[in-house]
């Protein structure tokens, strides 16, 4: 297989049907191709500047009259300078209509034609096709690079040409994957159930602690002494949460930790710690009070003091009362942030390593699919024939080696080709690929080209 540079995009093309099979051909190459309409009866030109291509489409069984008079309005319809003119014809319409076509060019009062082009006798889809990739294939070679080579005589400006539509490459269906609206629940069900262990945990161990500090009245309670202390989850606990998840898809993991980043933001600035921070201060207050009261001295200061005492102790009580529960809350809350905060760390690494997987393998897939396309599209286009052939009697053996070959050809959408190298079986014609900027599906060709009349051999 011989990679060549990507095509150049055709030109608008003129097309000229003669008979109703050729009139259909022209609507589906309108489907493909850039086209211009016809210009009125009156013999005016397509209203258009720049390069053209003038299309004349013979079908089987046409008068050769209407062809001449066809070509003969040419000259009178003032196409744009430069416009290349292809005849192409129904190969059944048989070596007599070659013959007249081919006298009727050589006379100096005919239009200048790049190359006369032999279509197979086939159905409208399979003509379009050969049309399109003609059109692709020589719109952008020398003109007149046919017509003014020469034989004995005959000029080299037969063609013929075959084609058909392979299947369309592999797409890329990456982006286009989507995981159900349910994917990953399972894994925020299991993820819920550790952060909601971790949170108990932390809730008893708080409530130990805060019970503790309520309970020693030797000393003064101080804020820095009622601080919440959040327990950190070790990596072990990380650990044990994550291996709790199971094996899990990239879905379940991305939904995992997602649900971390929830329950983090959730936990955050919310109205726990506002709460908590006012619990405090009543506690603090309360607690003092029953100090102050307690170090008062003198005769005054005994007076009614057990009836303060108890008032004070049960203020103190109930404010202790309300910061344990407090504090207990907001060290569960703030130590299951910081665990989700911790795992979804753990888990955003987790996810990195599976997409980084799952991409190789969509990749090595994509290229297997690629190359394997490659392989079947090129084989359909080493195995395809042109409707003419070359007879060697008829060409001057001047040319030796460089006689006429058929060639193949594989034409691709822009943009896409398998990276993988393909080689054709052993035995097979070689196959050019090349890209074509617009072109809406592959082709594949085989094209046969530069042959006099005398020298060619229409397949039966």
């Amino acid at each position: 297989m011989d990679d060549e540079s990507s095509l150049v995009a055709p030109p608008a093309t003129l097309l000229l049907p003669l008979g109703p099979p050729m009139t259909r051909v022209a609507q589906l190459l309108g489907e493909r191709l850039p086209t211009v309409a016809e210009g009125p009866d009156d013999g005016t030109a397509p209203t258009r500047r720049g390069p053209l291509a003038a299309l004349v489409l013979i079908s089987t069984e046409t008068p050769f009259e209407d062809v001449r008079e066809l070509l003969s309005t040419l000259p009178d319809r003032a196409l744009p300078r430069r416009t290349r003119l292809w005849i192409a014809v129904d190969a059944n319409c048989g070596e007599s209509m070659l013959a007249e076509l081919d006298a009727y060019l050589d006379a100096p009062t005919a239009p200048e034609a790049d190359a006369v082009v032999l279509l197979p006798a086939a159905e409208s889809a399979a003509v379009a096709a050969a049309v399109e990739a003609w059109v692709w294939l020589r719109h952008d070679a020398p003109s007149g690079a046919l017509a003014d080579l020469r034989d004995d005589g005959g000029a080299c400006r037969f063609a013929a040409i075959a084609a058909v539509a392979p299947s369309s490459p592999p797409r890329d269906s990456t982006a286009e994957t989507r995981p159900p609206a349910a994917a990953g629940e399972h894994a925020r069900l299991l993820l819920n159930g550790e952060l909601d262990a971790w949170a108990e945990t932390s809730r008893n161990q708080a409530r130990e602690r805060a019970e503790s500090v309520v309970a020693d009245t030797g000393q003064a309670l101080t804020a820095a002494a009622l601080a919440p202390t959040i327990p950190a989850a070790s990596a072990e606990h990380i650990a044990a949460a994550r291996n709790a998840l199971g094996s899990q898809t990239l879905a379940g993991l991305q939904a995992a930790e997602q649900f971390c980043r929830e329950v983090a933001a959730e936990s955050a600035g919310t109205a726990t710690a506002p709460e908590l921070q006012q619990a405090s201060v009543d506690l603090v207050g309360a607690d003092t009070a029953v100090h102050v009261e307690e170090s008062r001295t003198g005769i005054a200061a005994r007076i009614g003091r057990r009836k303060r005492l108890a008032a004070a102790a049960a203020q103190r009580s109930a404010a202790a009362t309300r910061w344990v529960e407090r504090y207990t809350e907001h060290v569960a809350r703030s130590a299951r942030a910081e665990f989700a905060r911790d795992l979804g760390t753990n888990l955003a690494e987790a996810v990195r390593v599976e997409a980084a997987q799952q991409e190789e393998k969509a990749a090595a897939a994509r290229q297997e699919a690629s190359a394997a396309w490659l392989r079947e599209a090129t084989a359909a286009a080493a195995a395809i024939q042109p409707p003419a052939e070359l007879d060697p009697a008829g060409l001057s053996r001047a040319w030796g080696r460089a006689a006429p070959l058929v060639r193949h050809h594989l034409l691709v959408p822009a943009g896409w080709l398998a990276s993988a190298a393909t080689e054709p079986p052993d035995g097979t014609p070689a196959v050019a690929v090349s890209e074509g900027p617009g072109l809406g599906s592959p082709l594949a060709a085989a094209i046969l080209m530069g042959l006099p009349l005398r020298a060619l051999r229409l397949r039966r």
